[in-house]
Order: C-alpha cells, then structure tokens, then sequence
C-alpha cells in the first residue's frame, strides 16, 4: 500500500476515475441481464457475496460515495449487506 499522502490520494483518483466505472457498468449489465437482483442465477450465491464485501471493504477505503453513480450496484450491494445473517457478521466484526 502506498505511503505517500499525495501519491495514495492520486492512486485513489484514478482508481475512482478510470477504473471502477469500467466494472461497475459491467456489473449493471449484468444485473439488468439477471433481473436485477442477483448477479448470476436466480438466487443468493457465493459471487454475491464476494462482490457485496469486495464494495464494502473498498468504501472503508475510498469513501461510501463509490456506488452513488451506479445505482444497480448501490441496490444490489446494500440488499446483500442488509441480510439479517450478512449484517450480523459485519456489525459484530467490522
């Protein structure tokens, strides 16, 4: 992890910039294709959940504003969080 203030802030930058959206448009393509609900299949998965902690370990890095223009990605990610069991977890563990 970098440790220069200034290089972190500009990594971080073109992170949020030029990477993420790339993914993101992916992932809402792959929602509207899936019914907008889960990312593959019909129902809950281990990929959901990958990607749900994947976001939420990431907005403790890059700020809890990283979805606000992805709107499928925010819904789907916050109704995985918000599993009784999932918010459990993450409210005793993080």
């Amino acid at each position: 992890m970098e440790q220069d203030p200034g290089k972190k802030k500009l990594i971080e930058s073109e992170v949020k910039k030029d990477v993420m959206p790339v993914g993101l448009r992916i992932m809402e393509k792959f929602l509207n294709e899936n019914g907008r609900r889960f990312l593959v299949g019909s129902g809950l998965t281990w990929v959901d959940l990958a990607v749900a902690m994947f976001f939420f370990d990431l907005k403790h890095l890059l700020g809890n504003d990283i979805l606000d223009e992805f709107k499928l990605v925010k819904e789907h990610n916050e109704s995985i969080m918000n599993l009784p069991n999932i918010k459990a977890f993450t409210d005793k563990n993080y």
